[in-house]
């Protein structure tokens, strides 16, 4: 049972901040090169569509160049071509489920704080 429901903004952030996730902004995909340039800014939630609330929220990480979307697509042409991808192949949330923004914060938790590898062992019943 998903509590949380459809994210919005605020809860983003809040969880976030309680994860330890700092420098962070959400935005909408036609924002994103915008904050790909500014330096105080190291993590990126942004929707897929062009308003922040949207159809689908997708991270990236600016130190360690890596996109990464919960349904496991390649990142759309606005994300720079040397970013990789973290999985391709590991879809860890159904089209139905309501996730992708609190899976995109904890993704941060994990990419910042841990390792991408140990973010996606805390799914292996999945795939």
């Amino acid at each position: 049972m998903n509590l949380i429901n459809r994210s919005s903004d605020y809860q983003l952030y809040d969880l976030c901040d309680k994860l330890g996730v700092k420098n962070q902004v959400l935005c909408a995909k036609d924002e994103l090169k915008k904050y790909l340039k500014r330096p105080n800014i190291r993590n990126i939630i942004f929707n897929m569509s062009s308003t922040e609330n949207g159809s689908h929220w997708v991270a990236c990480d600016k130190k360690t160049k890596t996109y990464f979307d919960s349904y496991a697509q390649r990142p759309p042409s606005v994300v720079p071509k040397d970013y990789k991808c973290a999985s391709i192949k590991k879809e860890i949330e159904s089209i139905e489920a309501q996730d992708c923004g609190q899976l995109c914060c904890l993704f941060l938790y994990y990419s910042n704080f841990k390792t991408i590898k140990e973010f996606y062992d805390l799914f292996t019943d999945v795939y």
